[in-house]
């Protein structure tokens, strides 16, 4: 991301996933000042509230008491009048470092036709499911900590696929370990606020196992603690799609299988269980059931508790030669 010899003139930082931005962006920053912090030689834009004009001739001023110029373009995107920023780019400062940050670029747009041409552009977004487990683990390794398999699984399933919000929770986690240096499943539980024994963790392989009694209780148990079962439809829908993978017969053993669905080699084994207890024709009809469900939620036709009711027993009396809604 820096040039040889340090920083260059233009970057682009766009992306879906601030938490990646902020941190490309202190790289960035860091490399100018030396991580002495910039001063005044630093000035900060917001593109909704900031003119084209100011932007361009901060960039293009020369340096105070120092080598290079910092300008950070906060909101890219809500810049009106680009024209003099166009300009810019084709002919930037040397001495000036330029970051335009941008959630959605349009690069239809002469503005950001221009900074595709000539800038870095990292783009920055959250990472697809296979890759969130490893980042995780990567997390806690720079904190100079460990974290346990299923630890990993339930943060993964609990806190949402954003890096922000799992990058919160991991924070909340360290604070409440201490000097621990080993996190478990226990520790992740009681800082995103599952039970123990009652969260989405639990419901999948109670479902897995074909075990509606236990499902039903988990599901009572979720619903009285408040929780969103729109999320609990979205994250069953999602376990149903690994198995759906693994009914292609694609896998042929354990390690395929780890690859395959994008989690650690220690939970294949229940996915293959559950895998045998799910074949395509039974998978097709749970998917349909997981529909069903999710409309009748959104559209208050039932209580929640009638509705998820339904669809626990939806899934455990669906047969393998389903062929309709």
């Amino acid at each position: 991301m820096l040039v040889a010899g340090g920083p260059g003139p233009l970057y682009l930082l766009h992306g879906n996933e601030p938490l990646l931005i902020d941190r490309a962006a202190g790289l960035i920053s860091r490399s100018v000042t030396g991580g002495t912090g910039a001063g005044l030689n630093e000035q900060v834009f917001s593109g909704e509230d900031s003119d084209a004009r100011e932007i361009a001739i901060a960039a293009s001023a020369y340096p105070m008491l120092g080598d290079r110029r910092l300008v950070v373009v906060k909101d890219a995107e809500k810049i009106r009048d680009t024209g003099p920023l166009v300009s810019y780019v084709a002919d930037p400062s040397p001495t000036t470092t330029a970051v335009f940050i941008s959630p959605k670029p349009d690069f239809r747009q002469k503005f950001f036709q221009a900074l595709k041409e000539k800038a870095f552009l990292l783009e920055c977004r959250t990472p697809y499911d296979d890759r969130i487990g490893a980042w995780i683990e990567s997390e806690v390794r720079d904190a100079g900590k460990n974290i346990s398999s299923d630890a990993v699984e339930l943060l993964r399933l609990t806190a949402g696929r954003s890096l922000s919000e799992i990058g919160n929770e991991l924070e909340k986690l360290y604070t409440f370990v201490g000097e621990k240096k080993d996190l478990s499943r226990d520790d992740v539980a009681a800082v995103v606020g599952v039970s123990r024994e009652f969260n989405i963790f639990d419901l999948q392989r109670a479902l897995g196992e074909l075990d509606t009694p236990r499902a039903l209780g988990i599901v009572y148990k979720m619903l009285d603690r408040g929780e969103n079962m729109a999320g609990c439809i979205a994250q069953m829908t999602h376990y149903f799609g690994k198995l759906w993978l693994l009914a292609g017969g694609s896998a042929a053993g354990a390690p395929e299988a780890a690859a395959l669905l994008g989690v650690k080699p220690f939970f294949v084994k229940e996915y293959l269980g559950a895998a045998g207890r799910y074949p395509p024709g039974k998978l097709e009809g749970c998917f349909i059931a997981l529909r069903d469900a999710d409309r009748k939620l959104k559209t208050s036709d039932g209580t929640p508790r009638q509705i998820m009711t339904l669809l626990m027993y939806r899934i455990a009396q669906i047969e393998n030669s389903y062929a309709g809604a």
